[in-house]
This record gives structure tokens, C-alpha cells and sequence, in this order.
């Protein structure tokens, strides 16, 4: 599936799965999740990918500062706008009692 394939909001964002992408490139813009509120929407594609990096040491301090704690982009309809929720990424704790 390409890019072209997904369907396209009024502001011209494509919009659906990222699942059968061959690649990053081939993403849609908005890429349909299920949210932390267990409702379908789309979080944006450049709130999911990291950074591009020019220098390996870069992408390791990103790593590191990033890496270690959870990111929750928005979750919107497939207008790119409307919020609908949130999108947890990445590692959580929990603590037992």
C-alpha cells in the first residue's frame, strides 16, 4: 500500500494504517491507533518517529533521553483536528504493592 492509497482529509493529510507500508515513506500522515480510552483515531506520523539523525552519537542521546520514559501524542479524528484522546508510547512502571 502507498501513500496515494489512503484516503485524504480536507486538508489534504492522508489518513489510515501504517500496517502495510513497505516502509516510513509509505506511511499515511495520520496513522489510525487505538487509544489510551480504547476509542479508534489517528495520532500523526511525525509525533511517532523519532528525529532523523545526522550523527549516530545524536541518535543515542535522543535514545536515552527519550527513550526511557513514555510518550502519549494526541489522538485526533481523521480531520487531523478534532481531539478525540491520547496514545501512550513507549515504557510505563508500574509499582506493586
Amino acid at each position: 500500500m502507498t501513500v496515494e492509497s489512503h484516503a485524504r482529509n480536507a486538508d489534504g493529510q492522508t489518513y489510515g494504517s501504517a500496517a502495510d507500508a513497505g516502509s516510513r515513506d509509505q506511511e499515511p500522515d495520520l496513522i489510525r491507533v487505538m487509544s489510551d480510552q480504547a476509542q479508534e483515531g489517528y495520532v500523526k506520523k511525525v509525533d511517532l518517529d523519532p528525529p532523523n539523525f545526522t550523527r549516530p552519537q545524536d541518535a543515542v542521546e535522543w535514545s536515552r533521553q527519550n527513550m526511557v520514559k513514555p510518550r502519549v501524542p494526541t489522538v485526533y479524528e481523521s480531520d487531523g483536528k478534532t481531539v478525540t484522546g491520547t496514545f501512550t508510547v513507549g515504557k510505563t512502571q508500574t509499582t506493586q504493592k
